[in-house]
């Protein structure tokens, strides 16, 4: 009788047990959030006129003729940018100082900008250290690199022929401003988005 009575109790217990387990409930909570993210943009222009369009009467070129206008480079975006340019030549012309004295007010190295020459690949780097603010600043910001391209009117034979034959370009270079570590300046900016064009830039004194 006793055991009888051990086991109706047993499940009953069994039977409370249940129900209570069946009306347990946990503090319990989810939160989430979700970013929706606009994405800035890096934009720069460059003059147009940095060339000047010859005629077909102009099929040679003579000391003192301007060649070109002003290569102005002109942060459009909405970032700000650190931004420079490279000036190719196809051949050797000269040494640097006849290189530079192509471009009438080129910028001068030291001041606001680096100016480097590549006597081996014939290549003169520009870099603007400063950055230039993009439209969040509500301007537009531009930096001029030089006033315009005109052969030396003191260039004579030697020199004029040297210069037969060669092919100019300007490039211009823009990047954002931050997301390169603690060396955080325009040419490192540059030699790191730009790594195969600027590749040398570093090595030159």
């Amino acid at each position: 009788m006793k055991k009888k009575i051990f086991s109706i109790a047993l499940l009953a217990c069994v039977i409370v047990l249940s129900i209570a387990g069946a009306s347990v409930a946990y503090f319990t909570d989810t939160d989430e959030k979700t970013n929706v993210f606009t994405a800035g943009n890096v934009d720069i222009e460059l003059d147009d006129n940095v060339f000047t369009t010859l005629s077909d009467e102009d099929e040679t070129v003579y000391p003192g003729q301007q060649l070109g206008g002003a290569a102005t480079i002109r942060n459009v975006g909405s970032e700000d940018a650190f931004i420079g340019a490279i000036i190719s030549f196809t051949k050797n012309i000269g040494e640097e100082a006849k290189v530079k004295a192509l471009f009438t007010g080129l910028v001068a190295n030291g001041t606001d900008y680096t100016v480097k020459y590549d006597s081996t690949e014939y290549k003169l780097y520009i870099v603007k250290t400063a950055k230039l603010n993009g439209k969040n600043d509500a301007v537009t910001d531009e930096a001029t690199l030089f006033n315009g391209i005109a052969i030396p009117a003191a260039w004579g034979n030697t020199e004029m022929s040297a210069f037969n034959g060669v092919q100019i370009s300007v490039k211009a270079y823009a990047t954002q401003t931050v997301g390169f570590g603690e060396n955080n300046t325009a040419a490192n900016a540059l030699v790191t988005a730009f790594a195969t064009d600027w590749a040398d830039f570093a090595s030159l004194s």
